[in-house]
């Protein structure tokens, strides 16, 4: 009678072990697939990024130009010898309708 109870306690436990080593499985397998779908996000993130600094660089070289284009503008405007050149033009014309009103 002592043979058979530990035959079915056996049975019971090897039942067990083999549940638990499939349900184990099956959970290795379920996280091994979550780590894969994590890992393309988290590359996928990666990726976005690298494309937004680029954005951010081509912007940022683009402001800088226009910015020393204006920059330029600016000071080709104040500069010294173009206002002298600017005044004689402007002396050459003032002379030019004088004499046209004179005649």
């Amino acid at each position: 009678m002592l043979d058979f109870f530990r035959f079915k306690k056996s049975q019971t436990t090897d039942t067990t072990a083999t549940e638990t080593r499939e349900l184990l499985q099956d959970m290795l397998n379920k996280i091994d697939l979550r780590f894969n779908e994590l890992s393309a996000q988290v590359r996928e993130v990666e990726l976005c990024v690298k494309d937004l600094e680029v954005k951010l660089l081509t912007k940022d070289l683009r402001d800088k130009q226009q910015l020393g284009a204006l920059h330029y503008k600016l000071h080709e405007r104040v500069n010294p010898k173009a206002e002298r050149d600017i005044e004689g033009v402007e002396l050459e014309l003032a002379l030019k309708k004088r004499l046209s009103r004179d005649q």
